[in-house]
């Protein structure tokens, strides 16, 4: 009885650390070939995933993601106006989201794209300006870089691109030819 006993309790106490790892504060975890982030109802997407960036001190990265959103925000970018027209949805199942991690003046800049589907089964697509975890998770997985990549504002389109640190150019050298043999 004692031994039953015994497990019962041991039981209990692992079942209760179990809780305790999985707080509610708790939002991502280190796994192969990055990081995992699961964000609760109320979340807001963009501001986890830049806290999340800014507490691993990531350089850059990109990363994918699915779950179900309240509520979500797309922007069309017009190029006319270099402005955003954005389109509000309401609870609507996040089929994708893609994107991708870069600084910008020391500040993290997010590249988020989405794809959501209704409760009719219609798909909307788009840039995402904000988004809200509904029922459930949203579950992101992102892969991160060693080396730094910035954003900035294209002045001729008023987006933000993504910057790449070319390597240098190589300088073809002839090949070395000994005296006598040319």
């Amino acid at each position: 009885m004692k031994y039953i006993m015994g497990l019962l309790l041991l039981s209990l106490a692992v079942t209760g650390t179990a809780q305790q790892n999985t707080s509610d504060s708790c939002r991502y975890t280190k796994v192969d070939g990055g990081y995992l982030l699961v964000l609760r109802k109320g979340d807001s997407v963009i501001r986890e995933l830049e806290k999340m960036v800014q507490q691993e001190m990531l350089q850059s990265g990109n990363f994918s993601g699915l779950g179900f959103l309240s509520a979500v925000r797309f922007g069309y970018f017009n190029p006319a106006t270099k402005t955003y027209e954005p389109k509000d949805f309401t609870n609507v199942e996040l089929a994708g989201l893609t994107g991708s991690i870069a600084w910008e003046e020391n500040e993290v800049s997010l590249h988020l794209h989405g794809v959501v589907g209704d409760r009719q089964m219609e798909t909307h697509s788009g840039h995402i300006l904000s988004a809200v975890v509904g029922t459930g998770s949203v579950e992101i997985f992102i892969n991160f870089n060693t080396q730094p990549l910035s954003r900035k504002t294209d002045p001729a389109t008023g987006a933000k691109v993504l910057q790449v640190n070319c390597p240098a150019k190589k300088v073809q050298v002839a090949p070395f030819q000994p005296a006598g043999n040319q």
